[in-house]
């Protein structure tokens, strides 16, 4: 073989240097989009757990937003049910309504007439009696609610209709004496003492509101025991509207306040 012919064919040839080249480039390339397939991989590990955590905090917000929303709805509700206040004729005596919170634990309505008034949850209807004490030519409506099993406390709601209309001079503090006169001479009681006595308005309406103790049987199958009670008195026309409670002494005060606030409940039914 000639010389020329073998030094011909050791020659390099340039698309070797440019393969030679290219081959780290191509090798740098397979690196990088390896790396780049790793990471787009791991992307939807990433957004799935982002958007777990989203959810977890949303429901989190969700959560706080109904118990906020719940407990605002239950505020409104207990407000609510308290009953308005009505504008009273005279300012400078006061207007009375049940404590809202002693009102969400009352019970049922109770009434007598178109009086109405919400009860104590464990008070039951109890029998009243025709009273001694009834003028001539009179009625006498009442209704009665005696708490049950303890029988520690009954309340009483009466209306009395006389056969004429009051006297002119008629008033809510004679009508309170007029009370008090009729409940020793029926219950006999001893030791009877009269307590702090107000007027004021109670739906709209004037009342007297007092309080009074002794020893008293509210019925012949209970003890003579200490009481205490409160009354509330309207006049209306010819009409004498009495409500009131007898309690042991010795209850509880939550107990005596719960009396207090189904007291003040009383409306009549077209208010």
């Amino acid at each position: 073989m000639p010389a020329s012919a073998s030094a011909k064919r050791a020659a390099p040839n340039p698309r070797d240097w440019l393969a030679a080249e290219a081959a780290p480039q191509q090798a740098g390339a397979t690196i990088q989009w390896r790396k780049r397939k790793k990471r787009l991989s791991a992307l939807p590990v990433i957004l799935v757990g982002a958007a777990g955590c989203l959810v977890v905090v949303g429901a989190i917000w969700a959560a706080q937003q109904i118990t906020q929303a719940l407990k605002a709805l239950s505020q409104e509700q207990a407000a609510a049910a308290v009953p308005s206040p009505q504008p009273s004729p005279d300012p400078s005596q006061p207007t009375w309504l049940p404590d809202a919170a002693l009102h969400a634990q009352l019970g049922d309505e109770g009434g007598i007439q178109q009086y109405r008034l919400r009860l104590p949850r464990q008070f039951e209807p109890f029998p009243v009696r025709q009273p001694a004490w009834l003028p001539k030519g009179s009625s006498y409506y009442a209704a009665s609610w005696l708490e049950a099993p303890e029988r520690r406390a009954l309340i009483v709601a009466s209306v009395t209709k006389h056969a004429n209309a009051q006297p002119a001079d008629d008033n809510l503090e004679a009508a309170l004496e007029r009370f008090y006169d009729r409940l020793q001479r029926n219950v006999r009681a001893t030791r009877f003492a009269k307590g702090a006595s107000e007027t004021g308005f109670l739906a709209g309406e004037p009342f007297i509101k007092a309080s009074f103790s002794g020893r008293m049987r509210f019925d012949e199958d209970l003890p003579r025991v200490d009481r205490s009670g409160q009354v509330l008195i309207h006049l209306e026309e010819n009409s004498e509207v009495a409500i009131y409670f007898l309690c042991n002494a010795d209850v509880d005060r939550d107990f005596y306040r719960r009396l207090e606030a189904s007291l003040l409940t009383l409306r009549t039914s077209g208010r």
